[in-house]
């Protein structure tokens, strides 16, 4: 992980990448610009992945950065990106300055506000990662989403 402020809006590119097709949360390791951006331990930051009808990454952007606790995110803006990126689905990813990598009772109750948000625009939300140093924790995987 690296510790990057220069960041937000990072596009890895207007095509899909068929060399990184997202299969599983652990392949999001396998997209360079994606998570290893999100700064540790700074500052809260979150970014979301877009992907396309075959799982293959079109763009990572970090949408949006807070202080060491707090970070404000807006549905309408992820909403607003996922269109114009014409995603199919997205993996929504933040990190946790406090190394603690259980989902807080606002990431859950997030998650769900966006999942449901996107849904009503076709676009699925396939997971919501959350970074500390060199670990993910998957909503998906722990039966959160």
């Amino acid at each position: 992980m690296k510790n990057s402020k220069s960041s937000a809006g990072q596009r890895l590119s207007s095509q899909p990448n068929s060399q990184a097709l997202i299969t599983s949360p652990v392949r999001i390791w396998s997209v360079p610009s994606c998570v290893c951006t999100l700064p540790v331990p700074i500052e809260n930051c979150f970014g979301v992945l877009f992907l396309d009808s075959q799982n293959g990454v079109i763009a990572f952007e970090e949408l949006f950065q807070g202080s060491i606790n707090t970070c404000s995110i807006y549905v309408r803006i992820i909403v607003q990106k996922a269109m114009q990126y014409n995603a199919s689905s997205v993996i929504l990813a933040h990190n946790h300055p406090s190394s603690n990598p259980v989902p807080s009772a606002a990431d859950k109750a997030l998650t769900l506000r966006i999942k449901a948000a996107l849904l009503l625009v076709e676009v699925n939300t396939h997971d919501h990662m959350i970074v500390t140093g060199n670990t993910l924790t998957s909503f998906a995987e722990s039966g959160l989403l």
